[in-house]
This record gives structure tokens, C-alpha cells and sequence, in this order.
């Protein structure tokens, strides 16, 4: 039996072993750890990945830099002989790691890395030999389609992580010449099978978690560059949509508590949640919101920004399909921040109504004061000093923010200060004595 056929047998394996008793969750997910996944790659260590990756990066700036010292004294048909030569040297890499090393991470990942990087050099050094008319943004763009291909190819995560940052930036680029950006999504979407098989394989290795991390930081970012925001304040409803919708995803991957970089789409759904709410809770946001102030000119595309209505559409009813998926699961306590997806275009369609924006921002007050006291209620009851931790700190940044708005004198609030930080020492060191006599 081939070795990628072993590990595909385990990991067909593993859930039965959890689900008879055989295995805990910990030992089968070591396991996943260890062999790799299911593509019959061996796990090593992060550190060693790292330094295969950074040595890559390290000699491919150094050639660049090497050329670009002599590049002057260069004759026009050296330097397009120069400027292919890292690719050529790239390319001859990747094929020998396809062919002895294809179940090596570190190879792979370093090939990827250096074939990645020589890529964008080539193409700016032959653009600049003949002078070639271009904007940065076209630059960026016709690097990104060259490298998707390596992901396939290489099955590695640099080039992918590199995708991400450069169709994020390309986005940004874009976005500042007035331009809409509807080819952001079918450029994300390229790349969907491989995240997709890649997180499906392992979802809780550290491959997957940077992939995760990489395309949830790439998504965040973009989301508001691609809205073309004919109608003011829809980003409002998205973000909240989408963070709700991070949520719930994570939380329905795995019911284990880990930690916050093993659940990326929860860790940051909920941190971007409370962030969103929080910049919500004063009144400014919601000023000159809605359709009333809608500005459908020659400025803003018509047809983007009714794509903007169908992002928010896609949102809200993957929303829903997770929200009951979490009821039937009985984690009816995610709800708390998966409402938000609802809670928001609410009090937007509200407030585009004409009502005072100071509602809208109360409510938010009203929100993040419930949240705080659910997570240090949850907290006690269950003696999670995370969850504890997390409510205070919501509940602390909301008394800080409060106070600054109010008019109360600067002893008052010191003192109200000094009162917090002592009751969020006591609390803690009571949970912490109550969790050592549990365990």
C-alpha cells in the first residue's frame, strides 16, 4: 500500500474510532497532526517550514538585488537574459521538487515561495528593459493570475497566502482610481477548491489555520473595498452579516473550546463582531444613512451597487442556514453574536427610516452591555476564565467609553476605575482557585 493510501485509510478511520470510544478527540486530532493529510504529506515542524521559506525569500532578494547593482552596466539583450533567468531557475526548482521531494512540506513550500517571488520580478524587470506602459494595479493583477496556477501545481500555502495579499491589494488600488470591483470575487473564488480540500484534509493543522487565517484577513479587507457604496452606511449590515456568519461557521466545526488561532472564523468573527458594535455604539456612524442619501450618479455604478444588495443577500441567508444548524445542534448560545447577521440591517432599515441615529447607537450600548454580562455569567457557571476575561474586557471598554463621553469629574472616574480593575483581579483569582480544586 502506497503511503498516501495509508493515511487516506486512517483518516477515513478516525471518526469511527472517536465515536466508539477508541480514541479521544485530542489523540485522533494528533494523530491527523502527525501524518499529515490526506494527500500524503508528513508534518514537520513549524520552525523548520519556516526557515525553508525564509532561506527561498532570502536568496531570491538576493539575486534580485545582484543584478539590480550592475543592472545599468547591462546591455538591453542581458538584461531580458537576466530577468528570465531567476524564473528559469524557479521552474527548474519546482520540477525537481514535483519529481523526487512532491510529499515534502518544506520543499514544496520553499519552491513555492522562491518560484513566487521570481515570478514578480521578472515581470517588472522586463517591463522596465522596454519601458512598458502599465499601472501598478495591472502589475499586480497579472502577477496574481501567474502564481495561481503554483498553487495547484505545488500544493503549497505561501504562493496562496501571497494570492490573497496581492488581489487584496489589487482591490485596494483599484478601489482609490473609483473603479468597482466585481472580477474581486471570481479572482477569490479561483482559488476555493484548494482552501476548501486543504481545510477539509485538517482543519485544525497548522496548514489550514494559516490558510484560514490568510483568506479571513483577505476577505475582511476587501469586503468594504469592493462595496461600491451608492447607499451610505450598507456596510453596516454586511460586516455585521459577515462576522456573524464567521461565527457560527467556526463554531459549528468542531464543539471542542480551543484556542483562538486554532479557530480562526470564530476567534475573529467574534472579535470583529464586538469591534463593529463597538464603533456602532456612538452616533456618528448612522448619520446620512440609507436609500434617502442614496448616490446613484455618474460616480457610482448603478449595477454595483445593487450587487452590494446581493452581497448582503448571500450573507444574511447563509446566516439563517447556519443559525438553525446551531439550534438543532444545541449551541443555542452562539446565537448571542449570529443575531448580530439580523440585529443590524434592522436597526439600519430603522434609522434610513428617519429615526434618531442616538437609538441606533443605545441599542448598541444595550447590546455590548447584555453580551459582556452573558460571557461573565458563562464564565462563573462554568469557570472559563476566558469567557469570563472577554466579558469584562467588553464590559471595561464600554464603562471607558461611556465615561469620556459624560460628564463626569476625572476622581469620579478614577475611582470608578480603580473599583473595576480591582473586581476584574478578585474574579479572576476566584476562578482561577475554583478551576485548580476542579481539576
Amino acid at each position: 500500500m502506497k503511503r498516501e493510501d495509508g493515511i487516506r485509510w486512517l483518516h477515513g478511520q478516525l471518526p469511527g474510532l472517536v465515536e466508539a470510544g477508541v480514541l479521544s478527540e485530542d489523540g485522533a486530532e494528533n494523530l491527523r497532526s502527525h501524518y499529515g493529510d490526506a494527500k500524503g504529506r508528513s508534518s514537520v515542524p513549524l520552525a523548520l517550514l519556516f526557515l525553508g521559506v525564509f532561506g527561498a525569500l532570502l536568496i531570491g532578494s538576493g539575486i534580485v538585488m545582484l543584478f539590480a547593482h550592475n543592472w545599468e552596466a547591462m546591455t538591453r539583450p542581458v538584461r531580458v537574459f537576466v530577468s528570465f533567468l531567476p524564473l528559469a531557475l524557479a521552474q527548474a526548482i519546482s520540477g525537481w521538487t514535483l519529481w523526487k521531494h512532491r510529499d515534502s512540506t518544506t520543499w514544496l513550500e520553499s519552491a513555492g515561495s522562491f518560484h513566487t517571488l521570481s515570478v514578480g520580478a521578472s515581470i517588472a524587470l522586463v517591463a522596465q528593459t522596454y519601458h512598458m506602459p502599465g499601472s501598478f494595479d495591472s502589475f499586480l493583477l497579472t502577477w496574481m493570475l501567474l502564481v495561481l496556477p503554483m498553487v495547484y501545481l505545488l500544493q503549497a500555502i505561501v504562493p496562496l497566502l501571497v494570492y490573497f495579499a496581492g488581489i487584496t491589494a489589487w482591490a485596494g488600488y483599484h478601489q482609490s482610481s473609483g473603479d468597482h470591483l466585481l472580477l474581486f470575487w471570481p479572482l477569490a473564488a479561483a482559488v476555493a477548491p484548494f482552501v476548501w480540500s486543504t481545510i477539509r484534509a485538517a482543519p485544525f493543522a497548522p496548514r489550514s489555520v494559516l490558510v484560514q487565517w490568510g483568506g479571513i484577513l483577505a476577505l475582511t479587507c476587501a469586503l468594504g473595498m469592493v462595496l461600491e457604496k451608492g447607499f451610505p452606511g450598507l456596510w453596516i449590515p454586511v460586516y455585521a452579516a459577515f462576522f456573524a456568519t464567521l461565527y457560527l461557521a467556526g463554531g459549528l466545526v468542531d464543539g471542542r473550546e480551543r484556542s483562538f488561532w486554532q479557530q480562526p472564523a470564530r476567534g475573529f468573527g467574534g472579535v470583529g463582531a464586538v469591534v463593529l458594535v463597538f464603533v456602532l455604539s456612538w452616533s456618528w456612524p448612522w448619520e446620512e444613512i440609507g436609500w434617502p442619501h442614496a448616490r446613484l450618479g455618474t460616480r457610482y455604478d448603478p449595477l454595483a451597487s445593487w450587487w452590494d444588495g446581493a452581497i448582503l443577500l448571500a450573507l444574511l441567508t447563509t446566516a439563517v442556514v447556519l443559525a438553525v444548524s446551531t439550534i438543532r445542534r444545541r449551541r443555542a448560545g452562539d446565537l448571542v453574536v449570529g443575531s448580530l447577521a439580523f440585529l443590524m440591517p434592522a436597526v439600519y432599515a430603522i434609522v434610513a427610516a428617519g429615526v434618531d441615529p442616538e437609538l441606533a447607537a443605545l441599542l448598541m450600548n444595550a447590546y455590548l452591555l447584555a453580551l459582556s454580562v452573558a460571557l461573565v455569567v458563562r464564565g462563573v457557571r462554568e469557570v472559563r476564565l476566558r469567557t469570563f476575561n472577554g466579558g469584562m474586557v467588553i464590559f471595561s471598554a464600554l464603562v471607558v467609553a461611556r465615561f469620556f463621553d459624560s460628564e463626569i469629574s476625572f476622581i469620579g472616574k478614577g475611582l470608578a476605575f480603580i473599583a473595576l480593575g480591582v473586581a476584574f483581579l478578585v474574579c479572576n483569582i476566584i476562578l482561577a482557585r475554583r478551576k485548580e480544586k476542579a481539576s
